[in-house]
């Protein structure tokens, strides 16, 4: 059996604290199918969802949702839920939520998968966010460290 990858794709290059090589991308979000007998990957899916610069995704291990979160050191980043269709590669936005601060690079969920941890690299800062028991999708913030407050 194969298994779904989503690559992610960097729409706007003059928010970004780096400078990415290449072309700004037309979609944030390409789904494909990889066969693990022979490495190929075929084209499933593109998000038609305008998401601005997905920087990193994670999969829930127990439900078919997909979180990301978007990279700007000039805008607030944002948390997207995506309902994954396993058979089509079909993502479905069901919700966002403000990640509480700029250039947002990493999410983790907690072993219990109820709460969704987030890092806004500009800011120095770590959110916690809880999740919709019903849908999985990211709920209302729980939590915000930010270190320079001690």
């Amino acid at each position: 059996a194969g298994q779904l990858i989503v690559v992610s794709c960097y729409t706007r290059f003059d928010n970004l604290a780096h400078g990415p090589r290449g072309t700004e991308a037309k979609q944030s979000l390409y789904t494909f199918w990889l066969d693990p007998s022979d490495g190929q990957m075929t084209l499933l899916s593109i998000s038609q969802d305008a998401v601005m610069n997905p920087a990193f995704s994670r999969f829930h291990p127990r439900s078919n949702v997909l979180y990301t979160c978007t990279e700007s050191v000039a805008e607030e980043g944002e948390i997207v839920s995506w309902k994954v269709d396993a058979r089509t590669g079909r993502l479905t936005k069901l919700g966002s939520k403000g990640a509480g601060g700029t250039s947002t690079c990493y999410i983790s969920l907690d072993k219990g998968c109820k709460n969704l941890l987030v890092v806004n690299y500009w800011d120095a800062t770590i959110g916690v966010f809880g999740l919709d028991p019903a849908t999985a999708a990211v709920a209302d913030c729980r939590s915000m460290f930010d270190p320079k407050e001690g």
